[in-house]
């Protein structure tokens, strides 16, 4: 059990850089086309739980 979690945290730590540079990326991009915070975060959080889906399929 304690291994598993090493290993899943060692995972997310390796893909969690990459996932930040994405949100930020696709928060400023949705941002300028939107024009609106509330929906900036909105689409942070739905491309959030993708990419945490995507992670889990791999």
């Amino acid at each position: 059990m304690g291994l598993l979690i090493a290993r899943f945290a060692g995972y997310t730590f390796a893909t969690s850089m990459l996932s930040i540079v994405v949100f930020i990326l696709l928060f400023v991009f949705l941002g300028k086309i939107f024009l609106s915070d509330v929906l900036g975060i909105v689409a942070l959080l739905i491309s959030f739980v993708i990419v945490r889906v995507t992670i889990k399929i791999k």
